[in-house]
């Protein structure tokens, strides 16, 4: 439309001038109408105020003007013309055309011309540059008036827009020819009396022809708003094609709300992001541009001879692009970033061949939308801004395809970066078939190769749980699609920092991730969906609040399989969990927003390599220890997330072939199984089915079995409950057995333990003397009291079972001392072969550790006074624990207990 104006403007001056000249040269009145018709102007009215031989004045000049479909009556007031007459010829030469003032008042006419549809709009490559002599060399109006059509709006209720300017125009013929105009537009409101509020345009041109070729330099100016200056340049090259180079620089600044209003009213309206991206620009945001573009000469040739402009498969170059704000645009209401950017391109027979951009900028945190900040924050993410780079070079463009490098760095307390390189795939290229496509961004395909991520922060909280000294690194790969997307680790990603929390803490943590896959549904549904990933974990001096009276703090180790649904909100880890100590666990674990459950299998100890569960559990008793044989476990864990105290964990142990020392007590070849469970109160401990080869405390014994359950406090773990089942001792080729019932051990409490079928050779074969053998078998039984100050026997008794049996006593020491004493050479004669058949004795075991026995013994000797009855009482006293330490220093006991035992000694005989 404004092309078509532009014409009819200069066809119009054109007219003007002749018109001038035709009132001066007035005897053309016959031919002047016809001619006049041919220009589109009618209704010719004119005040003459003076003429003469090099000048023409008009007080008023009016006529009607059309052009076309366009239409606007003319006004001329004070029009001055002035020629010169050439030395030869009576062709005069226009020198200046000058008036007050001008007015136009453009309308379109519904009465269009029929054949407006066939003229050529289209630009024509001119054959000749050179300005028109026929040109004034000087055009002036101080005053014009323009009343040009437009949209009303809510505001402005006038479907015409008015302004006020002035034009002037030099052209200089001498030396090369140059023309230079400056126009000056003010938007006007006839009504009132002031010029509007809106700024000032004002347009310079200069156009100068040299060696037949054009230069152009025009500025523009909307009030330091907006300012472009634009230079082009035409020049031959010897290579027979035409060298086209030129520049551009552009300034701008927000528009005033005025101004978009009226630009409305053209149905010009800005971009709806352009408001946002300006409403925080403080300085003018500078666009440069530079073009080095080369035509063929025989493609200017052959569009002049069609009358029309080279066509756009001709040229070939390159343009070059500067783009700069030091102040923040902003993007969509969501962020405002500086910029600083640059576009290379290179063109070839009018097609783009390859590019590069380089962009950066700096993105202010408090210029984050407010669902952004508030993201960070719920994130514990703090930073002060965002520095962010991106680069995108083809040198074979391909319009389908486009590569991307980008790196953002943050800045504060939270350091985090992002680097790689990234290819979006457009379901439609952007240029085919010689046209411009719209992108479809939601169908695109976008992939980021080898994507660097690492993040630094001094301290990171999720609820209660806290990282200190923070630092982690990765390297992913990333594909988003229409229908899915998915992010994937192309090297062990690792992250290392300190733990604390209410109820667990470590001073280090490191994770390390060889594999990860995390997926969503694409656009539809962005949110993740589903998470796959190898763990490695290395955790020092791990504290558990909740288990911490209970064991203690080391280094643990963490291999784990991690699958996740988290739109179902579930975590399944399968892998292997293991400490210092040397505990290894293998568990299949399951959480959930409220619960953690864990199934786990421990690794077979070997207890001739140590004990592991000693070096980790605290209330493991000092005074055991266990040597030889192999143990096994499995269970479960449950723990409240909301409560963690409320922690379960059950354990099923199979103990093979164990042997244990309690004190200076050992246990050989324990098999069975036991079954545990434990909670942050109290523990219990069961088994239907525990047997063991032989048990001995300074004597030996024979097999063990027996069926228990055991339940105490964390707090006092030796003083719970104990329940027998079932238990059975073979002792001295007899039995002992303790009553089955519940021993509350918290309590003082009375044992009677029964003795069945001991054989006294196998008791005198234990006692470190060779002096008496004997044969029979005792049964009976010793109420045995356990309380606060120690072990004690109030009565116990034991007697012999018929027939009875022989005791033969051979003792020097004896022999000697029945020389001086006649009672005590019956006794000694009769014990040197005597057949019992009663044997009873009363016991009692004082807590100072004395032994009594009231021994009565009857039969006869049949060496001694032909066999006659004797009956026998002896009274004993023994020094128990001694004795007990003298048969554990000389009979075969393992090297732990004689240590231990020798340690004793060694005490008591210091005290």
């Amino acid at each position: 439309m404004w092309k078509r104006v532009g014409i009819s403007l200069a066809v119009l001056f054109g007219g003007i001038i002749l018109l001038s000249a035709a009132a001066v040269v007035y005897g053309y009145y016959v031919l002047l109408p016809s001619y006049l018709n041919q220009l589109g102007v009618s209704n010719l009215q004119w005040s003459l105020q003076s003429a003469g031989w090099r000048h023409l004045y008009l007080k008023r000049l009016a006529f009607d003007y059309q052009q076309g479909a366009w239409q606007t009556p003319v006004e001329l007031n004070n029009l001055r013309l002035t020629w010169q007459w050439p030395q030869q010829g009576w062709q005069p030469q226009l020198q200046a055309v000058e008036a007050s003032r001008l007015q136009l008042a453009l309308s379109h006419s519904a009465a269009a011309t029929a054949d407006q549809g066939n003229a050529s709009s289209g630009w024509q490559w001119p054959s000749n540059w050179h300005l028109p002599e026929v040109l004034p060399h000087k055009l002036s109006i101080a005053q014009l008036q323009l009343s040009l059509p437009c949209q009303p709006t809510t505001q402005v209720n006038d479907d015409r827009c008015h302004y006020q300017a002035s034009l002037h125009v030099i052209r200089r013929s001498t030396g090369a020819a140059q023309l230079q105009a400056q126009l000056n537009v003010n938007p006007h409101t006839p009504a009132k009396t002031t010029v509007s509020a809106l700024p000032q345009l004002t347009v310079m041109l200069n156009y100068q022809v040299v060696d037949t070729l054009p230069t152009i330099a025009i500025d523009v100016d909307l009030e330091q708003q907006l300012t472009l200056k634009l230079q082009q340049q035409l020049a031959n090259r010897a290579n027979a094609e035409y060298q086209l180079d030129g520049s551009s620089q552009l300034r701008l600044l927000p528009p005033q709300p005025e101004l978009v209003e009226h630009l409305q009213r053209w149905q010009l309206p800005l971009p709806a992001a352009m408001d946002d991206w300006l409403v925080a620009v403080d300085n003018p945001i500078s666009i440069d541009a530079e073009w080095h573009l080369q035509l063929p000469q025989s493609r200017v040739q052959e569009a002049i001879k069609r009358g029309s402009a080279p066509p756009r498969e001709a040229l070939s170059g390159d343009v070059q692009i500067r783009l700069d704000s030091s102040s923040p645009l902003t993007l969509k209401q969501q962020l405002a970033s500086t910029l600083q950017a640059q576009m290379q391109l290179s063109l070839a027979s009018g097609q783009p061949q390859s590019y590069a951009i380089t962009a950066s900028g700096h993105v202010a945190a408090d210029s984050l939308a407010a669902a952004w900040r508030q993201q960070l924050r719920h994130a514990q993410i703090a930073i002060d801004g965002v520095d962010w780079q991106l680069q995108s070079e083809q040198q074979q463009l391909d319009f389908q395809r486009w590569p991307l490098s980008l790196k953002l760095t943050t800045k504060g307390a939270s350091q985090l970066s992002l680097q790689g390189d990234t290819t979006i795939k457009l379901a439609q290229p952007l240029w085919q078939q010689g046209r411009w496509h719209t992108p479809q961004l939601m169908a695109a395909e976008v992939r980021a190769q080898q994507l660097q991520l690492a993040w630094q922060q001094p301290r990171w909280q999720w609820q209660d749980w806290q990282l200190t000294a923070l630092d982690g690194q990765g390297l992913f790969e990333f594909q988003f699609a229409a229908d899915e997307w998915h992010l994937r680790s192309l090297a062990p990603a690792s992250l290392q920092a300190g733990l604390q929390s209410k109820d667990i803490d470590s001073p280090r943590v490191s994770l390390s991730i060889p594999s990860l896959t995390l997926s969503g549904g694409g656009f539809a549904k962005p949110n993740p969906e589903h998470l796959q990933a190898k763990l490695f974990a290395d955790v020092k001096q791990l504290n558990i609040a909740a288990i911490d009276a209970q064991v203690k703090p080391l280094n643990w180790s963490w291999q784990t399989q991690l699958d996740s649904h988290l739109s179902r909100q579930q975590l399944t880890l399968t892998g292997n969990l293991s400490n210092s100590a040397g505990l290894s666990l293998n568990h299949q674990l399951t959480l959930d927003p409220k619960t953690l459950q864990m199934e786990w299998q421990l690794d077979k100890l070997y207890w001739l390599a140590g004990n592991a569960i000693a070096k980790w559990w605290r209330h493991w008793p000092a005074a055991l220890v266990l040597q030889r044989g192999s143990s096994a476990a499995h269970g479960q864990l449950s723990l409240p997330l909301q409560d963690p105290q409320q922690w379960q964990l059950s354990a099923a142990v199979n103990l093979n072939d164990v042997d244990a020392v309690y004190d200076t007590s050992q246990l050989t070849q324990l098999n069975g199984d036991l079954e545990l469970n434990l909670n942050a109160q109290q523990f219990t401990l069961q088994s239907a089915n525990l047997k063991a080869a032989s048990l001995s405390q300074g004597v030996s014994s024979g097999q063990l079995l027996l069926a228990l359950a055991y339940q105490a406090p964390w707090q006092a773990p030796l003083q719970g409950q104990l329940t027998l089942h079932d238990n059975q001792l073979a002792v001295f080729g007899g039995e002992l057995h303790v009553p089955n019932r519940v021993y509350d051990l918290a309590q003082p409490i009375t044992v009677r333990v029964q003795i069945s079928r001991w054989q006294l050779a196998q008791i005198l074969q234990q006692y470190p003397a060779a002096e008496m053998q004997a044969n029979g078998e005792i049964s009976g039984y010793l109420p045995i009291q356990i309380g606060a100050g120690g072990v004690s026997i109030a009565q116990g008794e034991v007697s012999a079972l018929p027939p009875g049996g022989v005791l033969q006593l051979q003792s020097n020491k004896a022999k000697q001392l029945a020389q001086s004493n006649q009672g005590v050479k019956v006794v000694v004669e009769a014990l040197e072969d005597f057949h019992y058949s009663v044997l009873t004795s009363q016991i009692r075991y004082q807590d100072d550790g004395t032994l009594v026995l009231g021994l009565d013994l009857q039969g006869y000797n049949p060496q001694l006074e032909g066999g006659r009855p004797v009956k026998l009482r002896i009274n004993i006293e023994e020094d128990l624990p001694a004795l007990i330490t003298g048969l554990q220093l000389t009979n075969s006991v393992s090297e732990l207990i004689q240590k231990r035992v020798q340690e004793r000694v060694m005490q008591l005989r210091k005290q």
